[in-house]
């Protein structure tokens, strides 16, 4: 079942399959452009609210663009970038042998050399 659908063919500078403006909106509570839900299901192997995919190696395409903050109630993960996943043994040894220094880079502190005379010299 399918509550809308939207197929392009051919050629066009702007295509959108569903677009959304709110502008000079009073709104007590909430406005949302859109708004996706999925009910229970029992027999649906997985569940999207949104579903984006762009099957291109174009490191200019995305499948998702945000311009603004994002909230997430759920968890997020990078478990499917990753392999060999194992424990770290003896991980606070190592981190207690790491010797922190400070220090002043060479050329931020000439930099502040020259500015602190300039203004001595004034």
């Amino acid at each position: 079942m399918i509550g809308g659908r939207f197929n392009c063919f051919g050629n066009s500078q702007n295509i959108f399959g569903v677009e959304s403006t709110i502008n000079n909106c009073n709104a007590s509570t909430q406005i949302m452009g859109g708004k996706f839900f999925v009910g229970s299901t029992t027999s649906a192997p997985a569940r999207y609210g949104v579903y984006a995919s762009v099957p291109t190696t174009n490191p200019s395409d995305y499948a998702g663009y945000f311009n603004g903050n994002l909230v997430t109630t759920g968890t997020c993960s990078d478990i499917k970038v990753k392999d060999s996943i194992n424990s770290y043994k003896n991980a606070l040894s190592k981190i207690r042998q790491l010797i922190p220094q400070l220090f002043i880079l060479k050329i931020i502190h000439s930099l502040l050399l020259i500015f602190h005379k300039a203004n001595v010299m004034e």
